[in-house]
């Protein structure tokens, strides 16, 4: 270690440094982490609101609340279950009836996977039935 100008202390700082997040985390703090390891310590759970990006919501604070979205508060279930459903061409009659939603607003229909309303028209969303599905998906 001596030859490349790397000694002891400075191996165990690194090692330190590389797996302090394994060794030194606390177990009975629950919070998702993305797969960076130790270089992330963001939640998204800490985030209290969030806003439709046109597909799906995402999670948000109070620091970026822009004009651009409708920013509201957080709803779990909507953020983990309330999707956009952009290719219609791949839903059967099979493998969406009873699991889909929808929204018809001018005469465009949009499917989504959870109930609730429809972000972009606050319309509430009506369980798909066979003859939308045949119809418009």
């Amino acid at each position: 270690m001596k030859k490349n100008g790397l000694g002891v202390l400075e191996f165990a700082f690194v090692a330190l440094l590389v797996t302090g997040g394994v060794f030194f985390n606390n177990p009975m703090t629950k919070q998702k982490r993305n797969s960076l390891g130790f270089m992330s310590q963001i939640s998204e759970t800490d985030k209290s609101y969030m806003y439709w990006d046109g597909e799906q919501y995402n999670p948000t604070d109070s620091t970026y609340i822009s004009p651009e979205f409708e920013v509201i508060a957080m709803d779990k279930r909507l953020l983990e279950h309330q999707r956009r459903i952009t290719r219609k061409d791949t839903m059967t009659v099979e493998n969406s009836l009873g699991r889909t939603w929808y929204s018809k607003y001018n005469g465009d229909v949009e499917f989504f996977t959870a109930d609730g309303v429809d972000p972009e028209n606050g319309k509430e969303l009506k369980k798909s039935t066979e003859l939308m599905i045949k119809k418009y998906a």
